[in-house]
This record gives C-alpha cells, structure tokens and sequence, in this order.
C-alpha cells in the first residue's frame, strides 16, 4: 500500500427501518439493532435509509467501524490518489432549514463541492454533480420535547479522489452535517 493509497476496513449491516420515517425514530431503531450486535464497544456508525418510494420504511444499510458484529460483513473499501469514482449520497449541507430554503442552486452546488472537496473528493466536471432532490427530514424527541428539521440534498456525483486518506475516513465516518441521524453515507454506484 502506497502513500496515495488508503484502505478503509468496516462492518456492514442491513436491517428493516420504521414505518414513519421519523429521524429521531430511525437514529434510536439503528443504535437498538448494533449494539445488540455489538461484540466490541465503542462502535462508530452511518447510516442510510433507502425508503420504498413511498417515504415509509424501507431498509437501512449500515457501515460500522471499530467493532465487530454480529451477523455483520468485513468490508474492505481501497481508495487511490487519481482514482474516479460515481457516488450517491444524501448530505445535510447546513444547520438551518432557512438556508436551503433560500439557497440559489449555484450557492447549493458550491456547498456540495466544498463537502465533497473537505473529504479528499473533488468533483473534476462542471457537469459532475447531479442533484437529486432537496428537502427536509424531520423527527422528534419525544423525552426532551424537541422537534429536529435537517435540510438534504440527495446527489449523485463524478469524484476524483484527491486526498486517499480523507476519502477513507469520509467512507468511514460520513460528510457534511446530521450523520448521526442518516445523512452523509457515501455509496458507490
């Protein structure tokens, strides 16, 4: 393994999401199942619902790193300096509802790319970066009695990886903002 070459090992799981939807509900239902398979601790997880359409339910693919699970797969992802990759993704690419509300799609596109570009991916074409769909997930904690509203963006992009190790640990960890409750799971296409 070279210097412009990073391997990023995790575990992946898939498992049956809520019928609702709900971000909070969905965050808890995914925390349930991994550390009931937990055989090490301290797992850290993303998280990506892939709903039936219909926006209720679905299944939720899982990548965990430093630990081991139960009924889980190893996964061995390379990453190399020059390599091409076609990934999907739905990021959280600010805080505030507001932002994307009056986001113009040249400032939303510049947002993406600073994302992709943080975790060692650059997007080489204008034309690389194919957005999706925007919106908002909501969820609530029903204990502390607050609502959550994430703006999204689900994309499919060209990326050229620029940093191996950045790229390896983005796999790993995520992007962008809310990857505790779904957002920012690269997936190759």
């Amino acid at each position: 393994m070279t210097q412009t070459q990073k391997e990023a090992w995790c575990h992946r799981l898939v498992v049956a999401g809520p019928s609702d939807m709900d971000l909070y509900a969905t965050h808890q239902a995914v925390w349930d199942v991994v550390s009931k398979r937990c055989i090490t601790s301290n797992p850290q997880l993303i998280y990506r619902v892939d709903n039936c359409g219909d926006g209720k339910g679905g299944l939720i693919h899982v990548r965990v790193v430093g630990a081991a699970l139960e009924g889980s797969r190893a996964m061995r992802t390379t990453f190399a300096v020059g390599q091409r990759l076609t990934a999907s993704c739905r990021i959280a690419p600010w805080r505030s509802v507001r932002q994307l509300q009056h986001a113009s799609a040249e400032v939303l596109q510049d947002r993406v790319r600073d994302i992709f570009a943080n975790a060692g991916l650059e997007l080489p074409q204008h034309d690389g970066l194919n957005i999706l769909q925007t919106g908002v997930q909501t969820g609530r904690k029903c204990k502390l009695g607050v609502d959550i509203q994430l703006p999204y963006v689900d994309c499919l992009a060209q990326l050229l990886v620029t940093d191996a190790s950045l790229a390896a640990r983005a796999w790993n960890t995520g992007i962008g903002r809310g990857r505790r409750f779904g957002f920012g799971m690269l997936c190759l296409v």
